[in-house]
């Protein structure tokens, strides 16, 4: 196989048994979701601009422990990586690490007036679609494993956050009982924001109790749902991490530009 071949398996291809079994359990959960928020634009936002400056930091980093000045040429590279990712992560977190690490190679060479050859970009593809797919094992394994009150502990957290970044930050206090209708179950939300109320949720097996369905079938769009399912936690590991097949390929030297005729770093 060529090496255009190579890189379009990485970007695109199911891995093999062998990797399968590696990196198991990183595939979408087939698990209904429950009815929730949809995405807004600040959460958009605020991922793609996560996923940039989780690239730059990774970049920094690297340069440091490498005992090497800054450039911004990388540092643009390394965003753009990181922006790529993250606007694909939602899809599979081992492809858009694969795109982030090739974009950031790819970036970083052209603005360097390096060759781009597809060797590299391949290389760099395919150990970012290695680092994103065991970050992601990992976030939901490590989830999944958790004991009951601990994932609702971990859903209120992350719901705290989706909320915070809506600029809705919940009021503090200790939880109470809401019965909006006298007659009928009441329910604890999680949280509330002016009349808004939240409920948080982990897991593939989360459901709404009776009161919290009157809830939402009362309050309407005013009350706001955030389910979460450890895939979501394995995304979140992953994109910090997105960039970082780029870092790994970086040093190997290719035909468009060998070892010593690279830029000292």
């Amino acid at each position: 196989m060529g090496m255009g071949g190579a890189t379009a398996l990485a970007l695109l291809a199911e891995p093999g048994p062998a990797v399968a079994k590696l990196l198991g359990g990183v595939a979408p959960a087939t698990a209904k979701r429950l009815t929730t928020a949809a995405l807004s634009g600040r959460e958009t936002a605020a991922i793609l601009g996560g996923g940039a400056a989780s690239g730059l930091a990774l970049q920094n980093l690297s340069d440091l422990v490498a005992h090497r000045p800054g450039d911004w040429k990388d540092n643009i590279g390394a965003m753009a990586g990181g922006l790529a990712g993250a606007a694909l992560l939602p899809f599979n977190p081992g492809r858009a690490a694969a795109i982030a690490s090739a974009t950031t190679t790819a970036v970083q060479k052209g603005l360097h007036g390096r060759g781009i050859s597809l060797e590299d970009l391949s290389h760099s593809a395919m150990a970012g679609r290695l680092v994103g797919a065991l970050a992601a094992k990992t976030g939901t394994g490590v989830s999944q494993s958790l004991a009951k009150q601990a994932k609702g502990r971990l859903g209120e957290a992350l719901g705290t956050v989706r909320s915070a970044v809506n600029r809705m930050e919940r009021e503090p206090g200790p939880k109470q009982l809401v019965r909006l209708d006298p007659a009928r179950p009441g329910t604890i939300p999680d949280g509330q924001h002016g009349d808004f109320l939240f409920e948080d949720k982990f897991g593939p097996k989360a459901a709404l109790s009776k009161g919290q369905r009157i809830a939402q079938s009362i309050l309407g769009p005013n009350y706001i749902v955030y389910h979460w399912l450890p895939e979501d936690v394995g995304k979140i590991l992953a994109a910090p991490l997105s960039g970082l097949g780029s870092r790994l390929a970086d040093d190997r030297p290719s035909v468009a530009e060998p070892a010593r005729s690279r830029r000292p770093r």
